[in-house]
């Protein structure tokens, strides 16, 4: 009886430590997605809002009306491209921390149930 007891035991405290380990891992993960999220977004909105306008102040005794169309035009295609990417990017996001989350709650549960 007391060998039941103890393998008993045995397996929902392992199932803890697996909890433990990938509640870490996710979270570990997490992070570093989080910080290079936190790094690209500013590359991306200085490449959208420094060349285009820059070239438009460079140049604009020599461009004709048409021009600032088709700068126009370049730099909403240009902002379209940069959100979807960046939206894609925040979701990668937030599915990570969510799913750290979970883990993490999944954990304390499984200690809770384990200590009871």
């Amino acid at each position: 009886m007391a060998a039941e007891g103890a393998a008993g035991l045995t397996k929902p405290v392992a199932d803890v430590n697996a909890l433990q380990r990938r509640a870490s891992d996710l979270a570990r993960e997490a992070e570093v997605i989080t910080r290079r999220y936190d790094r690209w977004i500013w590359v991306r909105y200085v490449a959208l809002w420094v060349p285009i306008p820059l070239f438009v102040l460079t140049f604009r005794y020599h461009l004709d009306a048409w021009h600032y169309y088709v700068l126009g035009a370049l730099f909403v295609a240009a902002a379209a491209t940069i959100y979807a990417i960046e939206m894609r990017a925040l979701a990668r996001r937030d599915r990570a921390i969510e799913a750290a989350d979970a883990a993490r709650v999944a954990y304390y549960d499984a200690l809770r149930e384990a200590r009871a």
